[in-house]
């Protein structure tokens, strides 16, 4: 294999195979778009051919019976239905497991035998004689068979004009971008009066329909006395079907006569491979198709951004390709580290300048401050330069759960409807990477737990179709995502009796329980409501492992459910791990942090209003109970003097459990570097890290997770 470009590969691999997905998907629902099927068609072309220069035979294997059978669909001799939707899902099913074979071994040793067999068999099941005899060029370069109607005109479109160099370049580009390319000829009228001025109509009309990229005889050179019979010649591009155009043409003034015919690949001295290939721009030497490009693959448009029918120029979407380099995680990684560098030092400065201006009053003092203040601006700049070009946006996430949510519907035996919003969130690459199982599990729940049946949705005076909704914003410099289902809600009377049934708690306890805190079992490990074990849940693992990889990412997720009408997860996220918000306190003269991504408020409470319950300080705030913690007592921090009448208390969250902390002193927010305490200290509990304040010092960075688990082993 050529391993110097095996990354390249491997990066247009993955976008193609997400693009497939989603294409795949808009086929089922909309199974006559022949912009869908065009850019299916580029996809599978795509891997065919980098697959084979490769060296991956079997990949390209697969690939080309996709092509094949696509094909046969853009010319009309096969049509969109389930079992072939589902074929083209089994067909991409493989190359994902080929994908992870790459990854593993630098080799593929998946059996794709069956696959094949199965792509044949369907496109050999309809097979006619005009099939078997179609012309390979039509197949490659993607134009619908279409035989001239017998007709008074005779062989009018064989006489056809010479193309030129750059004519046949602008064709050809226009092809790579899924335009049909067509020869439009009409006979005028012979009662015809200024022939000239309606070639010149006809030309116009035809621009306004798609783009005309030449005409024969040109309009300026048809004389008064032209031919009774004048015949026009246009080669057109456009998204129309020939037939429709056809029409179209033949119903414009004073023409007696059109027809529409396909361009075929040798009108344009190209090969086949020359026709489609999507990775190559019109002004390049082409490639042969064994030889892997010596640039980095762009991804494939996306099935909407076809440019306007009209324009010869480059659509937007191609032009900012031209703009964009491909750039290693590794790099941007380094960088990210480097601003956290900065940011340190600015804090430091910032804190050098305001010791000076207490101690000292005069002009240089003040340029200090100055300088201390453009140098926050510059890093604040450079900061959100780099995390957005870390950021990707949430579609990266959410294009992979239109088809799983598609295929366990199914196997469910359930309807549903999936409404995704928000796309555009933009979120660190790094938490889109981690984010991605706690939200397949909410999912997997939200469609097995929380939806009905049909007939039971039916029968509580519901839609046959649940709704599933999953949106992304941001709210307060944070990530907001909701999981939203239409379904059965959480029962905390069931969740109550299965706790105590799996051991989980007692009796006892789970009869003090709230509704709000016995739909928050649901979090608790080995917890489950299923009534039997299944592929899709009831093991107890899903939602555990839900709330404790959310608090690692310095997250926070609630649950809000109506019995009978649904369940909403809110799961709030941090835009970078790099570098947060913290808030700073006092513990007995030592400063520590407190990520506010996980506080949930701030409040100072009299001192006699913590009472303790079986020997646990709790307060209550809004009627709900909240367990005390006093950090100095976690951390061996020495106790300052007591007697003071209000406590400080901040709030903390994790998951569904709240936790109050005690402390001595709140300074306030700064945003600060998360640094490792390095392999001499190793792992402390209830120590995530630790960061460099303004004055040098170091303060430990607190790990909620790891509170919480104290608190609850007391």
């Amino acid at each position: 294999m050529l391993s110097e470009y095996k990354e390249i590969f491997l990066e247009e691999l993955d976008e193609q195979l997400q693009l497939m997905d989603e294409v795949i998907m808009e086929l089922e629902r909309n199974s006559g778009s022949v912009e869908v099927i065009q850019s299916l068609f580029r996809a599978a072309h795509t891997l065919k051919g980098s697959s084979a220069a490769m060296g991956f035979e079997e990949m390209k294997r697969l690939t080309h019976r996709m092509e094949h059978l696509l094909d046969l669909v853009r010319s009309k001799e096969r049509t969109v239905t389930p079992e072939m939707i589902d074929l083209l899902f089994r067909a991409l099913d493989h190359l994902k497991l080929m994908k992870g074979d790459i990854l593993a071994r630098d080799c593929i040793t998946v059996d794709v035998t069956d696959c094949v067999r199965a792509l044949e068999r369907y496109e050999s099941g309809e097979e006619d004689e005009r099939a078997a005899h179609r012309s390979a060029h039509d197949a490659v370069a993607g134009l619908p068979l279409h035989e001239p109607r017998t007709c008074a005109a005779g062989d009018a479109g064989s006489a056809r004009p010479e193309l030129s160099l750059s004519v046949r370049l602008h064709a050809s580009g226009l092809l790579e971008q899924g335009q049909r390319l067509m020869w439009v000829s009409m006979r005028l009228a012979p009662d015809c009066f200024i022939q000239g001025a309606r070639a010149y109509v006809i030309q116009t009309m035809l621009a306004e329909w798609g783009e005309v990229l030449l005409a024969s005889p040109d309009y300026e050179s048809i004389g008064e006395s032209a031919d009774a019979a004048l015949e026009l010649t246009y080669l057109y591009a456009g998204m129309q079907e020939p037939e429709s155009l056809e029409t179209q043409a033949a119903g414009l003034a004073d023409v007696a006569w059109a027809g529409v015919f396909p361009v075929l690949p040798e009108e344009l001295n190209m090969d086949a491979s020359q026709a489609v290939d999507p990775r190559r721009h019109p002004s390049e030497p082409q490639q042969p198709e064994t030889q892997y490009p010596q640039r980095p693959l762009q991804p494939s448009a996306a099935p909407s951004s076809q440019p306007a029918a009209g324009t010869g120029s480059p659509s937007p979407a191609v032009k900012a390709k031209a703009q964009t380099i491909r750039v290693s995680v590794e790099r941007l990684d380094d960088l990210m580290n480097l601003v956290g560098e900065l940011v340190i030092e600015q804090t430091r400065i910032q804190q050098v300048a305001r010791t000076q201006r207490r101690r000292f009053q005069d002009d240089s003092v003040g340029e200090l401050g100055h300088i201390a203040d453009h140098f926050s601006r510059i890093v604040g700049d450079l900061q959100e330069s780099v995390m957005k070009a870390r950021m990707l946006p949430i579609e990266q996430l959410m294009g992979r759960f239109p088809r799983m949510i598609r295929d366990l519907s199914r196997d469910l035996g359930k309807e549903l409807e999936l409404v995704m919003e928000g796309q555009d969130t933009e979120l660190d690459r790094t938490l889109i990477e981690e984010i991605a199982d706690p939200l397949i599990h909410l999912i997997r729940n939200a469609v097995d737990h929380g939806l009905e049946l049909p007939e039971v949705r039916e029968r509580a005076g519901k839609p046959r179709q649940g709704l599933l909704r999953i949106r992304a914003a941001h709210e307060d410099n944070q990530v907001v995502i909701y999981v939203e289902d239409d379904g059965a809600g959480i029962d905390p009377d069931r969740m109550r009796t299965s706790a105590v049934k799996k051991g989980i708690i007692s009796q006892e306890d789970a009869d003090a329980l709230g509704d709000r805190e016995a739909i928050d079992l649901i979090f608790r490990p080995g917890f489950s409501t299923a009534q039997q074990v299944s592929d899709v849940s009831g093991r107890g693992v899903g939602m555990d492992i839900v709330g404790s990889h959310i608090e690692r990412l310095n997250g926070m997720i609630d649950i809000e459910s109506v019995l009978g009408r649904g369940t909403t997860f809110k799961i709030k996220l941090p835009l970078t791990l790099a570098i947060i918000i913290g808030l700073q306190v006092k513990c007995g003269g030592q400063t520590l942090i407190i990520p506010m991504n996980n506080i949930a408020e701030i409040v100072r409470v009299p001192a006699d209003e913590i009472k303790s319950v079986r020997g646990q300080p709790v307060v209550l705030i809004r009627d709900q109970i909240i367990p005390v913690a006093d950090i100095r007592d976690r951390f061996g921090v020495p106790q300052r003097n007591g007697g003071a009448k209000h406590i400080p208390l901040v709030i903390i969250g994790s998951a569904e459990k709240r936790l109050a902390l005690t402390v001595d002193e709140l300074i306030g927010n700064q945003e600060i570097v998360i640094k490792s305490l390095g392999a001499y200290i190793g792992k402390v509990e209830g120590i995530a890290g630790a960061t460099i304040l303004g004055d040098g010092s170091v303060a430990p960075i607190l790990e909620i997770s790891s509170l919480f688990g104290r608190t609850a082993t007391r």
